[in-house]
């Protein structure tokens, strides 16, 4: 059953309301010393700090009061509620870790709402250098994408200007591109470290395009959201025939309970996002055959079979 309007924009303003405590939690701690512990502590890489899990849990902690019945799968803790509801919330308490341990302001925390599998809400706090130290991003299925009291928009430009920004991060950088082809797309390239972030700019017009190699679910929930209801779109790679299609949402609906958030937990995708005539440009420039990229397709047929699996 769908939600209503009134439905979805007071789960838009919990998300919201969420992302802007989580927000200035994160200020609060940022440039202060941190406990940092090491997913992979062989090679001291994925950092974890005590401000990734101090935030994950002031959210957890909130909608467990708010919305008790609601799915939840979390990025740090790798906490999953699991549900009977069609609802779950899906969150990266600070993405960009590794920036903000090191005192970049560049990272955000992002808090996407799906209903049976689709973004219908999403929430990013971005630290940004004004007055009020933050920018929430926010939009619900129909309700168009605010950043705060204004309205934005994806870039309207009918391809890429040489002079604007484009993200290319893993992906654009070694897979998929005819050769030369990513030479021949103009747009100035960056990856600044946390995607949540940079679908945020990619809906307010900053960036044109982004193009992300494996996103991770929390990376993207909220993000897509974002991107849609700001007139744009969202292509992920499906597998295994290898075609960029538009991106849907996360395969759940039929999965019975107790996979739905397992699955969101393990799901990962190549996406694409921008206006609808910059994404199609793109993708023409992604079909390639080439040894490297068949290598590349042929990996992800593996890992996508052995998740079915």
């Amino acid at each position: 059953m769908a939600l209503t309007n009134p439905e979805l924009l007071e789960l838009d303003e919990l998300a919201t309301n969420l992302v802007e405590r989580a927000g200035k939690a994160l200020l609060e701690r940022f440039r202060s010393p941190l406990a940092i512990e090491y997913k992979n502590k062989q090679t001291r890489t994925d950092p974890v700090t005590e401000a990734d899990r101090a935030i994950e849990q002031l959210v957890l902690e909130e909608l467990t009061r708010q919305v008790p019945d609601h799915g939840i799968v979390a990025e740090e803790t790798g906490q999953i509620r699991q549900s009977t509801s069609p609802l779950t919330w899906v969150i990266d308490p600070l993405d960009g870790t590794t920036n903000y341990m090191n005192g970049l302001p560049i990272f955000s925390c992002s808090i996407g709402l799906l209903h049976e599998g689709i973004p219908v809400v999403g929430a990013i706090f971005l630290p940004w250098p004004s007055n009020k130290t933050m920018r929430i991003l926010h939009a619900h299925t129909g309700g168009g994408t605010w950043d705060g009291e204004t309205k934005v928009t994806v870039s309207q430009h009918q391809k890429a200007e040489p002079s604007e920004i484009v993200v290319l991060s893993g992906i654009g950088r070694n897979w998929y591109w005819k050769r030369n082809g990513i030479r021949s797309i103009p747009g100035e390239r960056r990856s600044v470290g946390s995607i949540a972030y940079e679908l945020a700019l990619v809906a307010d017009g900053t960036y044109q395009y982004a193009l992300f190699s494996s996103p991770r679910s929390w990376d993207v929930a909220a993000g897509i959201v974002l991107i849609k209801e700001a007139r744009g779109q969202a292509l992920q790679l499906n597998l295994p025939d290898s075609e960029w299609i538009p991106f849907e949402g996360f395969d759940t609906r039929n999965k019975a309970t107790k996979s739905k958030q397992t699955d969101l937990q393990s799901w990962n995708r190549p996406i694409l996002v921008g206006n609808h005539h910059m994404v199609t440009g793109v993708t023409d420039y992604l079909q390639s055959s080439n040894n490297l990229v068949d290598t590349t397709i042929n990996n992800l047929k593996r890992a996508f079979s052995s998740q079915k699996g």
